[in-house]
């Protein structure tokens, strides 16, 4: 029978209709045809922004994921977030890098100084070309 029986029109499925076996077997089909991207947080069940995240967690965090999706989108470039790109890329995936902006100016700041290619390498956090937010976004001098 499918599922066309259990969508909503432009509103995709109702999960609370279909069974947890059927769900499961949905979201395989879909991990199996993989995912185009994802908002990617490298934080474990104790942690939360302003938790230094290490590479180590990261890449781990990465190889669960690389073999389904194309990119991530990170969420801040300071507390060991900065280092998503290189690692990222390291596994064949692309980033839409973004800042974590607050009431902090200090803290929004260092996030933007971040952003940029020129910043991460003076602070010797991040040795490669970002690719940046849209509202980030100046020209590449590569």
């Amino acid at each position: 029978m499918g599922l066309e029986h259990r969508k909503a029109p432009q509103r995709g499925i109702r999960p609370a209709e279909i069974p947890l076996d059927e769900l499961n077997e949905m979201f395989m089909e879909v991990l199996a045809k993989g995912i185009h991207g994802i908002s990617f947080s490298a934080y474990l069940e104790d942690q939360h922004p302003g938790s230094i995240i290490s590479a180590d967690q990261i890449r781990r965090r990465m190889q669960v994921i690389a073999p389904h999706i194309g990119w991530v989108r990170s969420f801040s470039c300071t507390d060991g977030n900065e280092l998503i790109p290189a690692i990222a890329r390291e596994f064949g995936v692309k980033t839409l890098v973004g800042a974590w902006l607050g009431h902090d100016k200090a803290k929004n700041d260092e996030e933007i100084e971040a952003l940029s290619p020129g910043g991460a390498r003076r602070q010797r956090r991040y040795a490669c070309c970002w690719q940046r937010s849209a509202a980030a976004r100046r020209p590449h001098r590569g």
